[in-house]
C-alpha cells in the first residue's frame, strides 16, 4: 500500500531486510452499549479492549453460530431506547441468542475441557444495524472470548469493541482474523520452539496479512522479544522503528449507519 517505508538492505543480512506493504488502519470506535449485559456492566467508564488484549487475556476463544431465521413481526413499535424503530425486533434477537451454539474452538481451554456457553454472550447492541445485515445472511458467526470470574465460572469478556462487527463474519476479512487467532493460540508463551520461531520469523519477513502480522508482533512483544530483535533489529534502532510504525491494529468498519427501510 502507499505510504509504507521502503527499507533497503544495509549492513545487516538480506534476511533481516524486507519490504512490508501494509498501510496503517485507524481503530474505529463504536459507540453503542453492550448487548445482553447486566445493568451493573453498563457503567459510565466502559473499557474497550484491543484485539491483542482480547486474544491473550482470554482463557478460551470459541466461534458461535446464531440463527437468524425468526420471521420479522409485521408491526414493531418504537420504544424509549429505540424511538426511530431501527432496532431488531425483540423476538428475532431472543431467538438468535437462545439458539447460539459453539461451532469451533479457536483457543483451547485449560485442561482441554470445553465449558458450556455462559448465559450471557456479547455480540452488539440490539439497535445496531449489524443485526439487520446478519438477518439478511440468515445466521451470524461471532467470536466469544472467555475467561473465568472470581468463582471460576467462564464469562464473556466482550464489550463495546464488538460494535463495529470486526469479530463477526460480517467482517469481510473474518476468515483471516480467525486464522491469525488460531495460529498465535498454537504457540507456547514459554520457551519458543524452533518450529514456532521459524514460523514467526517468516511472518515478520513476508506476511502481508494485517491480522497475522499484528498478532504475531503482539505475541512476540509479550513472550519472545528476542525474535523481533533478531529479525527486525534492536528496539529503538531506525530500521526497527520503520517496521514498528507499519504494524497497527486492523479495523474494518462494518455496520455504522442505521438501516434503511429497504434493508430491514
Amino acid at each position: 500500500m502507499r505510504g509504507t517505508p521502503d527499507i533497503r538492505p544495509g549492513p545487516r543480512s538480506a534476511q533481516t531486510v524486507h519490504r512490508l506493504r501494509l498501510g496503517r488502519l485507524a481503530w474505529v470506535v463504536g459507540g453503542a452499549l453492550l448487548l445482553a449485559a447486566p445493568s451493573s456492566a453498563l457503567g459510565e467508564k466502559t473499557i474497550r479492549l484491543t484485539l491483542a488484549e482480547k486474544v491473550f487475556q482470554a482463557e478460551g476463544i470459541v466461534e458461535v453460530n446464531l440463527p437468524m431465521d425468526q420471521s420479522i413481526p409485521k408491526h414493531s413499535s418504537a420504544t424509549a431506547a429505540d424511538p426511530k424503530g431501527h432496532a431488531l425486533p425483540r423476538a428475532v434477537f431472543e431467538r438468535a441468542m437462545k439458539g447460539a451454539k459453539i461451532e469451533r474452538v479457536l483457543k483451547p481451554f485449560p485442561g482441554g475441557k470445553q465449558p458450556p456457553l455462559p448465559k450471557q454472550i456479547y455480540v452488539f447492541a440490539i439497535q445496531s444495524p449489524c443485526w439487520w445485515k446478519a438477518y439478511r445472511q440468515g445466521s451470524l458467526r461471532s467470536l466469544v472470548f472467555l475467561r473465568r470470574d472470581v468463582r471460576g465460572r467462564y464469562e464473556d469478556s466482550g464489550g463495546v469493541e464488538h460494535e463495529d462487527g470486526l469479530y463477526s463474519d460480517l467482517n469481510p476479512d473474518y476468515d483471516k482474523l480467525v486464522k491469525a487467532i488460531q495460529e498465535v493460540a498454537s504457540w507456547s508463551p514459554g520457551t519458543a520452539e524452533d518450529n514456532d520461531r521459524a514460523a514467526q520469523q517468516k511472518i515478520l519477513m513476508a506476511s502481508h496479512d494485517p491480522y497475522q502480522l499484528y498478532l504475531t508482533v503482539q505475541f512476540l512483544n509479550r513472550y519472545a522479544p528476542d525474535v523481533l530483535d533478531e529479525t527486525w533489529g534492536a528496539k529503538g534502532a531506525p530500521e526497527r522503528m520503520q517496521y514498528d510504525r507499519i504494524v497497527s491494529e486492523p479495523a474494518t468498519p462494518v455496520c455504522q449507519a442505521a438501516p434503511s427501510a429497504d434493508e430491514k
